[in-house]
């Protein structure tokens, strides 16, 4: 992963995402603190320094600041453009699409951290963040068969698009959940290139192996 701070996406991106970092710790910080119900859109201004208006600039409800935001897939050319540079590892395609659709490549390690933190001590936030994987695996094998059908020259099992993209869906969650735990290690705002991708795979396939 890219170091803290990253020059990448210049002033205006930095203090996007500066903000975001600001609402995600401040929203877990207090989830942890008081209880996820008892975390509110008031007190996470409060504690962020940023008004109402601010927080809903960049979450829809308190629950998406606390666990993550849902996921919105890019589609149709920019979905298989992305794609296409991947041709020949559907799954390594799939997760640099879910980067792109966030809108950046960063991970906030103390973010991912406190996440973690508080799925252990609130085993009830696992189950509210399961709504968020479930729409993105199903976005991901919805726009995984589209690819296979439109390319399938590029399919590992001819004929089957659907099962070939529930198993790459699959195998992206996977490495997408290496790369947090890596994060969890890490400190402050890191960008995840291409090459942290190919390195979560890599231990994917150790472990199949």
């Amino acid at each position: 992963m890219n170091a803290p701070n990253s020059p990448s996406g210049g002033l205006r991106a930095r203090k996007k995402r500066e903000t975001e970092n600001a609402i995600e710790n401040a929203a877990v910080d207090l989830a942890l603190e008081v209880g996820f119900d008892a975390t509110t859109v008031e007190a996470i201004c409060e504690r962020a320094g940023i008004s109402r208006s601010t927080f809903f600039n960049y979450f829809p409800s308190r629950e998406t600041a606390i666990t993550g935001r849902m996921v919105q897939l890019l589609r149709g050319d920019d979905a298989d453009r992305i794609l296409d540079e991947h041709a020949s590892d559907l799954a390594h395609g799939m997760l640099a699409l879910v980067l792109a659709s966030i809108g950046h490549a960063h991970i906030n390690s103390d973010v991912a951290r406190k996440r973690a933190q508080l799925n252990a001590e609130q085993p009830d936030t696992i189950t509210r963040s399961t709504g968020a994987l479930l729409a993105i695996g199903s976005q991901l094998v919805e726009v995984g068969v589209g690819w296979l059908v439109r390319r399938p020259e590029h399919a590992r099992l001819p004929g089957d698009p659907g099962r070939e993209a529930i198993i790459a869906a699959g195998l992206c969650h996977a490495a997408f959940s290496s790369i947090m735990v890596d994060a969890t290690s890490n400190l402050g705002d890191l960008e995840v290139s291409d090459d942290d991708i190919t390195r979560a795979f890599d231990a994917v396939r150790v472990v199949l192996d």
